[in-house]
Protein backbone atom coordinates (compact mmCIF):
# COMPACT_ATOMS: atom_id res chain seq x y z
CA UNK A 1 0.00 0.00 0.00
CA UNK A 2 0.98 3.70 -0.50
CA UNK A 3 0.46 6.55 1.53
CA UNK A 4 0.96 6.79 5.49
CA UNK A 5 -0.23 6.15 8.65
CA UNK A 6 -2.02 2.29 8.93
CA UNK A 7 -2.29 -0.17 6.15
CA UNK A 8 -3.17 -3.70 5.74
CA UNK A 9 -1.69 -5.74 3.08
CA UNK A 10 -1.79 -9.14 1.66
CA UNK A 11 1.22 -11.57 1.08
CA UNK A 12 0.61 -15.37 -0.59
CA UNK A 13 3.67 -17.30 0.74
CA UNK A 14 4.04 -21.28 0.03
CA UNK A 15 0.68 -21.00 -0.98
CA UNK A 16 -1.01 -19.14 1.94
CA UNK A 17 -2.44 -15.90 2.44
CA UNK A 18 -1.19 -13.73 5.12
CA UNK A 19 -2.65 -10.44 6.42
CA UNK A 20 0.67 -8.23 7.12
CA UNK A 21 -0.10 -4.76 9.01
CA UNK A 22 2.16 -1.72 8.39
CA UNK A 23 2.69 1.67 9.83
CA UNK A 24 3.78 4.07 6.92
CA UNK A 25 5.05 7.20 9.00
CA UNK A 26 4.71 10.76 7.37
CA UNK A 27 8.71 11.58 7.09
CA UNK A 28 8.84 8.06 4.89
CA UNK A 29 11.80 8.38 2.29
CA UNK A 30 13.66 5.56 0.11
CA UNK A 31 16.37 3.83 1.72
CA UNK A 32 14.15 3.46 5.36
CA UNK A 33 15.23 1.15 7.85
CA UNK A 34 12.18 -1.58 8.56
CA UNK A 35 11.41 -3.01 11.78
CA UNK A 36 8.98 -6.76 12.21
CA UNK A 37 7.63 -7.32 14.95
CA UNK A 38 5.74 -10.21 15.79
CA UNK A 39 2.94 -10.19 18.00
CA UNK A 40 2.07 -12.94 21.38
CA UNK A 41 0.46 -16.19 21.18
CA UNK A 42 -3.61 -15.51 20.28
CA UNK A 43 -2.04 -11.69 19.78
CA UNK A 44 -3.31 -9.07 16.94
CA UNK A 45 -0.79 -7.92 15.22
CA UNK A 46 -1.94 -4.13 14.82
CA UNK A 47 -2.13 -4.28 18.12
CA UNK A 48 1.71 -5.19 18.46
CA UNK A 49 2.79 -1.83 16.45
CA UNK A 50 0.74 0.19 19.28
CA UNK A 51 1.52 -1.81 22.52
CA UNK A 52 5.42 -2.12 21.43
CA UNK A 53 5.43 1.29 20.96
CA UNK A 54 6.83 0.46 17.28
CA UNK A 55 5.38 3.20 16.51
CA UNK A 56 7.03 5.63 17.69
CA UNK A 57 10.23 3.92 16.74
CA UNK A 58 8.51 4.47 12.86
CA UNK A 59 7.39 8.29 13.67
CA UNK A 60 11.03 9.04 15.47
CA UNK A 61 13.28 7.00 13.16
CA UNK A 62 10.96 7.44 9.49
CA UNK A 63 11.32 3.40 10.03
CA UNK A 64 8.99 1.49 7.65
CA UNK A 65 6.86 -0.45 10.48
CA UNK A 66 5.76 -4.23 9.63
CA UNK A 67 3.83 -6.67 11.68
CA UNK A 68 2.41 -9.86 10.34
CA UNK A 69 -0.09 -12.33 11.75
CA UNK A 70 0.82 -15.43 13.07
CA UNK A 71 -1.21 -18.83 11.79
CA UNK A 72 -3.15 -20.80 13.69
CA UNK A 73 -1.58 -24.35 14.38
CA UNK A 74 -3.24 -27.56 15.60
CA UNK A 75 -0.19 -29.47 16.36
CA UNK A 76 1.26 -27.97 19.14
CA UNK A 77 4.92 -27.31 20.28
CA UNK A 78 7.24 -27.21 22.73
CA UNK A 79 6.26 -23.23 23.74
CA UNK A 80 3.47 -24.36 25.90
CA UNK A 81 1.22 -24.77 22.96
CA UNK A 82 -1.30 -27.44 22.68
CA UNK A 83 -2.82 -27.04 19.00
CA UNK A 84 -5.52 -24.39 17.67
CA UNK A 85 -3.68 -21.48 18.96
CA UNK A 86 -2.30 -18.88 16.89
CA UNK A 87 1.53 -18.79 17.47
CA UNK A 88 4.75 -18.61 15.25
CA UNK A 89 6.37 -21.70 13.75
CA UNK A 90 9.72 -22.54 15.70
CA UNK A 91 12.08 -25.76 16.64
CA UNK A 92 12.57 -27.89 15.08
CA UNK A 93 11.60 -26.68 11.44
CA UNK A 94 14.31 -23.90 11.69
CA UNK A 95 15.14 -24.01 7.71
CA UNK A 96 14.46 -20.82 6.22
CA UNK A 97 13.77 -22.63 2.89
CA UNK A 98 11.16 -24.63 4.64
CA UNK A 99 9.50 -23.03 7.70
CA UNK A 100 6.69 -21.10 5.63
CA UNK A 101 6.92 -18.18 9.09
CA UNK A 102 10.75 -17.83 7.72
CA UNK A 103 9.50 -17.66 4.13
CA UNK A 104 7.24 -15.20 4.83
CA UNK A 105 9.79 -13.35 6.27
CA UNK A 106 12.12 -12.74 3.32
CA UNK A 107 8.93 -12.36 1.28
CA UNK A 108 8.24 -9.13 3.58
CA UNK A 109 12.35 -7.76 3.33
CA UNK A 110 11.42 -8.32 -0.72
CA UNK A 111 8.29 -6.34 -0.44
CA UNK A 112 9.92 -3.11 1.31
CA UNK A 113 12.47 -2.76 -1.54
CA UNK A 114 10.67 -3.27 -4.15
CA UNK A 115 7.23 -1.17 -3.25
CA UNK A 116 9.63 1.10 -0.94
CA UNK A 117 12.89 0.91 -1.65
CA UNK A 118 13.57 0.25 1.91
CA UNK A 119 17.43 -0.10 3.26
CA UNK A 120 17.66 -3.88 3.44
CA UNK A 121 20.94 -3.30 4.56
CA UNK A 122 18.72 -1.94 7.96
CA UNK A 123 16.01 -4.83 8.54
CA UNK A 124 15.27 -4.93 12.42
CA UNK A 125 13.03 -7.68 14.33
CA UNK A 126 11.38 -7.82 17.51
CA UNK A 127 9.20 -10.06 19.08
CA UNK A 128 7.05 -10.53 22.02
CA UNK A 129 6.53 -14.26 23.83
CA UNK A 130 5.91 -16.79 21.13
CA UNK A 131 7.31 -13.56 18.53
CA UNK A 132 10.09 -13.34 20.58
CA UNK A 133 11.10 -16.67 20.27
CA UNK A 134 10.84 -16.54 16.67
CA UNK A 135 12.59 -12.59 16.78
CA UNK A 136 15.46 -15.19 17.50
CA UNK A 137 14.72 -17.65 15.49
CA UNK A 138 14.31 -15.06 12.31
CA UNK A 139 17.78 -13.11 13.50
CA UNK A 140 19.92 -16.37 14.17
CA UNK A 141 18.47 -18.75 10.85
CA UNK A 142 17.80 -15.18 8.69
CA UNK A 143 21.79 -14.14 9.64
CA UNK A 144 22.54 -12.89 6.54
CA UNK A 145 19.04 -10.43 5.78
CA UNK A 146 18.63 -9.24 9.59
CA UNK A 147 20.62 -6.53 10.82
CA UNK A 148 19.51 -6.80 14.90
CA UNK A 149 16.80 -8.79 16.53
CA UNK A 150 15.26 -7.92 19.86
CA UNK A 151 13.48 -10.24 22.03
CA UNK A 152 10.70 -9.55 24.96
CA UNK A 153 10.13 -12.68 27.47
CA UNK A 154 11.66 -15.24 25.67
CA UNK A 155 14.96 -16.29 25.36
CA UNK A 156 16.54 -20.07 24.56
CA UNK A 157 14.81 -22.94 26.17
CA UNK A 158 16.91 -25.76 26.93
CA UNK A 159 13.92 -27.55 29.09
CA UNK A 160 12.17 -29.77 27.25
CA UNK A 161 9.04 -27.22 27.11
CA UNK A 162 8.51 -23.23 28.20
CA UNK A 163 6.52 -24.88 30.82
CA UNK A 164 8.93 -26.72 32.45
CA UNK A 165 11.21 -24.11 34.81
CA UNK A 166 8.79 -21.85 36.51
CA UNK A 167 11.45 -20.02 38.31
CA UNK A 168 10.72 -16.39 39.35
CA UNK A 169 13.26 -14.19 41.08
CA UNK A 170 13.95 -10.87 42.10
CA UNK A 171 17.03 -8.71 40.89
CA UNK A 172 18.17 -7.16 37.50
CA UNK A 173 21.01 -9.38 36.38
CA UNK A 174 21.26 -12.68 35.56
CA UNK A 175 24.40 -13.72 37.49
CA UNK A 176 21.84 -12.07 41.54
CA UNK A 177 19.16 -14.29 40.03
CA UNK A 178 21.06 -17.81 39.47
CA UNK A 179 21.67 -17.86 43.25
CA UNK A 180 18.29 -17.81 44.41
CA UNK A 181 15.94 -21.07 45.34
CA UNK A 182 14.45 -22.12 42.58
CA UNK A 183 16.52 -21.08 39.69
CA UNK A 184 16.57 -23.83 36.85
CA UNK A 185 19.69 -26.02 35.29
CA UNK A 186 18.59 -27.60 32.11
CA UNK A 187 21.33 -28.72 29.46
CA UNK A 188 18.67 -30.04 26.46
CA UNK A 189 18.59 -28.74 22.88
CA UNK A 190 18.06 -24.86 22.12
CA UNK A 191 14.55 -24.06 21.10
CA UNK A 192 14.17 -21.98 19.05
CA UNK A 193 17.05 -22.62 17.59
CA UNK A 194 20.78 -23.56 18.08
CA UNK A 195 22.97 -20.46 18.08
CA UNK A 196 25.31 -21.19 15.01
CA UNK A 197 28.31 -21.56 15.48
CA UNK A 198 29.85 -20.10 11.80
CA UNK A 199 28.58 -17.31 9.76
CA UNK A 200 28.24 -13.55 11.11
CA UNK A 201 26.98 -13.22 14.63
CA UNK A 202 23.83 -11.26 14.71
CA UNK A 203 23.44 -8.61 17.70
CA UNK A 204 20.58 -9.03 19.88
CA UNK A 205 18.69 -7.52 22.81
CA UNK A 206 17.32 -9.63 25.51
CA UNK A 207 14.50 -8.35 28.53
CA UNK A 208 12.67 -10.02 30.59
CA UNK A 209 10.22 -9.38 33.42
CA UNK A 210 11.98 -11.67 36.14
CA UNK A 211 8.61 -12.27 37.97
CA UNK A 212 7.01 -13.22 34.60
CA UNK A 213 4.57 -16.28 35.45
CA UNK A 214 4.26 -17.93 32.06
CA UNK A 215 7.74 -17.84 30.26
CA UNK A 216 10.49 -17.89 32.98
CA UNK A 217 13.38 -15.10 33.22
CA UNK A 218 15.72 -18.00 33.23
CA UNK A 219 15.20 -18.48 29.36
CA UNK A 220 16.52 -15.12 28.88
CA UNK A 221 19.40 -16.05 31.26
Amino acid sequence: PKGTGFKTATLTVGGVARKVELYLPSGLSAKAPVLITFHGTNDDAKNMIKSSAAKNVGDKEDAIIVSPWARKLSKGDWDNHTGSETYWETYPNTDPNKNVDLLLVRAIIQEVKRAYSADTTRIYVLGHSSGGFFAVLAGLALQDRVAAFVSNSAGLVRCKGTGTCKFKGKGTSCSSLAGQAGYCACSGASKPVTVPSTGRKVPGLLVHANDDPVVSVYYTC
